[in-house]
């Protein structure tokens, strides 16, 4: 404990160090070295508490996002070590500054990595520039809460029957409890196949050794699941399922089995987080490779019908309402944008919904006209076409240098729609949740040896 700090300064300590940094008034305030700078951070404690400053003409701003995503993944990965005294502070280091890369974008030093060197050398032939920003340091860490630019990992069931198992085990809230019913069962079983070894050693010690042994836990999961599946289909007696004549946790516990199987290993890019809404873009599944004019207009346009009506209209009115066609793509630069993506273009299905929307075209070149970046500090842009379209054609960018999505997914955006709120389902385990070098979410989707899903969760 560091003399001068109130405890609830203290908000992230790594295991094993003396590692420590502070936030005040709602965000991360810097980081110090102990001894040297005691009397430095009470005072600054002191002024934080109140919400004033030692400076009154210092300016008021937040941290930097780019440094901070290359502080935060240092901090999970190494951590900070903090010096005994201030002989032992660090040349540079003068000021109390955590050192940062160059490029926030370049790679982290000595977080690199290498899950897949069959991947690693595809992105060399597909796109030399980005697997040498790869190489120099992808990473990958799993977070609490999504983050725009992050991914989004759909876990398998019996992960989610392990997690559940947890949950139940641990009387831990928030979880669904026709879902943690079946952790509950999981658990159950669990603690029947552990019973007494031969000494007579049974109890809540020998629960605990099976528990941990998580190959094992998972088979059991997932025999749980198989066998509970065949009785609902004998049930049916060769008839087709009815879920309302399911009861409520068998209609559970299906209802997972089927979203497990139309998610399998999906990873999505964050697009949009607002408190129980969140939407983003599946980067792991290929739907073409080469645009043909059909595709570049729906891409450049969409394909739904459109209305001047107010969104405030009252539905009857509004659905009797003429929707008119999109409105046509200009044709000399849809011919442009066949000579530029047509051959080699690669097209992703995004998600089920949105699908007559206009397409998402995701990059991470900064300097596109028209082109946003998702979230500051991520280096992961939307838009731009036009720009893209003139540097494919002039040689300046390859065309593997943009990936293109039809169709989003959503989740929890209706209202009442409970069943698809992402805290929901990260409740039941179904989703992790990840930040990443941006290099992951960029690069191609196309012949991986080694699936993404793979690749992220390894990282």
């Amino acid at each position: 404990t560091v003399e001068g700090f109130a405890p609830a300064s203290i908000v992230g300590r790594a295991a094993g160090r003396d590692h420590l940094f502070l936030r005040g008034s709602g965000r991360l305030a810097s980081i110090f070295t102990c001894s040297a700078r005691i009397r430095r951070c009470r005072s600054l404690m002191v002024n934080m508490a109140d919400g004033s400053s030692d400076d009154e003409d210092a300016p008021v701003s937040g941290p930097n996002p780019e440094d901070w995503r290359a502080f935060r993944t240092a901090l999970i990965e190494r951590g900070i070590q903090m010096t005994e005294s201030a002989g032992d502070t660090k040349k540079g280091d003068s000021e109390g500054k955590v050192e940062s890369a160059a490029d926030p974008f370049k790679g982290q030093g000595s977080l690199k990595k290498s899950v897949s060197s069959a991947n690693e050398a595809l992105l060399m032939v597909q796109n030399p520039e980005m697997a040498d920003e790869y190489l120099q340091g992808v990473w990958a860490h799993e977070t609490g809460e999504p983050e725009v630019g992050g991914l989004l990992a759909r876990m398998p069931l019996d992960f989610q029957m392990v997690h559940l198992m947890r949950r139940a085990q641990h009387s831990v809230q928030g979880t669904p409890e026709t879902e943690l019913e079946w952790g509950q069962k999981l658990f159950n079983r669990l603690k029947k196949e552990a019973g007494e070894d031969e000494s007579g050693v049974g109890g809540d010690e020998r629960i605990k050794q099976w528990a941990g042994r998580m190959s094992y836990v998972y088979k059991l999961g997932g025999s749980l699941v198989t066998e509970e599946l065949n009785r609902i289909i004998s049930a049916a007696g060769g008839m087709r399922i009815d879920p309302d004549r399911l009861s409520e946790e068998n209609r559970a516990l299906l209802l997972m089995y089927v979203a497990s199987l139309e998610s399998w290993q999906e990873v999505l890019l964050v697009l949009e987080h607002d408190g129980p809404s969140t939407s983003g873009v599946i980067i792991n599944r290929p739907l073409q490779r080469g645009i043909d004019s059909d595709l570049a207009q729906m891409l450049l346009r969409g394909l739904e019908p459109t209305t001047t009506v107010p969104a405030s209209t009252d539905p009857l009115v509004a659905a009797s309402v003429p929707r008119l066609p999109p409105p046509p793509v200009d044709m000399p630069f849809l011919l442009k944008f066949l000579q530029a993506f047509g051959g080699k273009g690669s097209v992703y299905f995004g998600g089920p919904e949105d699908q007559g929307e206009k397409g998402l075209m995701i990059h991470g070149i900064a300097n596109l006209r028209g082109a946003h970046e998702i979230s500051p500090g991520t280096g992961i842009y939307c838009g731009g076409e036009v720009d893209a379209v003139e540097g494919v054609l002039s040689g300046k960018y390859s065309v593997l240098d943009f990936r293109f999505f039809v169709g989003r997914k959503h989740f929890g955006v209706q209202e009442g729609d409970s069943g698809k709120s992402l805290t929901r389902q990260m409740a039941c385990g179904a989703y992790k949740s990840f930040a990443c070098a941006r290099t992951v979410a960029l690069k191609q989707c196309l012949g991986l040896p080694k699936p993404l899903w793979h690749e992220v969760l390894e990282l």
